[in-house]
């Protein structure tokens, strides 16, 4: 049935008035008419009767009569109304329970109809409502499965979404980690290519490498200091990686690089192992531009202090 939209017909008092015993008999007899119309199926008189008799005498039962007449006329939601009024009054009304359980039915809702129509017979069992139950029990069966189907169906859609959205997640991962890697230089990467240079130009060669290439242990000495966490992370400052190319072609550019925050740490380091690395320091380098083996004004090297006469005085030396 279509949902009726007419204004809720007139309700009874909550506070019946007082009758005089005339009244009362009036009442009755207008009930009996009532009752005589809807069985006729003059159902609109009796609709009227009936809510005469609602204003005088309110009852469960006179409430369910008139929604049983509303319901004939295809008025589900004003004979709901009335139904509900009857069991405000009085929960255990099976005709009540009934007649809003068949008006539920024709508005689709099925889950009240069904709630109505068990409570229905289990008060008041009524053979001509078993078939009309058993039609909203499928009903009911029906719809919920669909409503597990849907529900399995979402819950599969969302966690396909999800495992593409962590597959996604995972190869973004992964090629971050090639960028990177590909981003840092290989072991040693940043140390310039020193084999076969024949020694450091302008050194005069280190003791022991016979005028050409790197001196016993050299090589080990660089795959010492290649091996360092400090000297890799270093190395990999291109800013480094240059100066150190620089004061392989001029050891003397060392000079200008001390003094740099980021290049004379560097700069000292490595020369701190390669003077005391087991490699019998640095002599016969030939002195650093021009330094003649020494530094200038010092003292020769294996040559003691200058001893002051021994009894001379500052007097007598004046």
């Amino acid at each position: 049935m279509a949902a009726d939209s007419d204004p809720p017909a007139k309700m009874g008092p909550d506070t019946p008035p007082e009758l005089s015993e005339a009244e009362m008999d009036k009442v009755g007899e207008t009930k009996m008419a009532a009752a005589e119309a809807a069985s006729n199926g003059e159902h609109a008189k009796a609709i009227e009767m009936y809510g005469q008799v609602l204003a005088k005498m309110p009852s469960p039962l006179v409430y369910a009569k008139r929604a049983e007449c509303f319901l004939k006329l295809k008025k589900p939601n004003a004979a709901i109304r009335d139904c509900s009024a009857a069991l405000a009054a009085n929960p255990d009304s099976a005709k009540a329970l009934k007649i809003r359980g068949k008006a539920y039915r024709y508005l689709g809702k099925y889950e009240e109809a069904q709630k109505d129509l068990s409570l229905a017979q289990r008060i008041d069992y009524d053979d001509s409502i078993d078939e009309l139950q058993k039609f909203v029990n499928k009903r009911c069966a029906d719809r919920q499965a669909r409503l597990v189907k849907k529900r399995v169906k979402e819950e599969a859609k969302a966690e396909a979404k999800a495992k593409a959205r962590r597959e996604k997640a995972r190869k973004e991962y992964e090629e971050q980690q090639k960028k990177e890697a590909a981003s840092m230089p290989a072991a040693g990467g940043g140390m310039p290519d020193m084999s076969g240079m024949g020694g450091m130009p302008g050194m005069g060669g280190m003791p022991g490498m016979g005028g050409g290439g790197m001196p016993g242990g050299m090589e080990a000495m660089m795959a010492q200091l290649m091996s360092d966490p400090e000297m890799m992370a270093a190395m990999s400052n291109p800013k480094v990686a240059q100066a150190m190319q620089a004061c392989m072609g001029n050891p003397m550019a060392a000079m200008q690089y001390m003094n740099d925050p980021e290049i004379g740490p560097v700069l000292q380091k490595l020369m701190g192992k390669m003077m005391g690395g087991g490699m019998g320091g640095m002599p016969g380098m030939g002195g650093m531009g021009g330094m003649g083996g020494g530094m200038p004004g010092g003292v020769p090297s294996g040559s003691s202090a200058p001893k002051e006469p021994e009894g001379a005085s500052i007097e007598e030396v004046d």
